[in-house]
């Protein structure tokens, strides 16, 4: 049989056409308990930025994020490893 992968909690992105360098809003599901520290990763070509989520919001960062195809999540540290994220991928095109 298959093996059974589960998907990460759905992220939503609340902000209408995010920009590189611009403030962006995020909403993880109520059943992903949050901790302390939070960051939003960013995963755009062969690179990965990432920037403080404080209040639903971060900052698309400028550095490693190029206009095109981009992915942001939630992870718990300064990484888009698998055990980091805590919510996402969403795709964000034309950043």
């Amino acid at each position: 049989s298959d093996p059974a992968i589960a998907p990460f909690p759905a992220l939503t992105v609340s902000t209408a056409a995010p920009k590189i360098g611009s403030p962006i809003s995020l909403t993880a599901p109520s059943s992903v308990k949050l901790p302390a520290t939070v960051y939003c990763g960013f995963a755009s070509g062969l690179g990965a930025a990432f920037s403080p989520y404080n209040n639903g919001t971060c900052m698309i960062p400028t550095a490693n994020v190029t206009s095109g195809q981009t992915y942001v999540v939630l992870t718990s540290g300064p990484s888009v490893d698998d055990k980091s994220v805590l919510a996402g991928y969403v795709s964000l095109s034309g950043s």
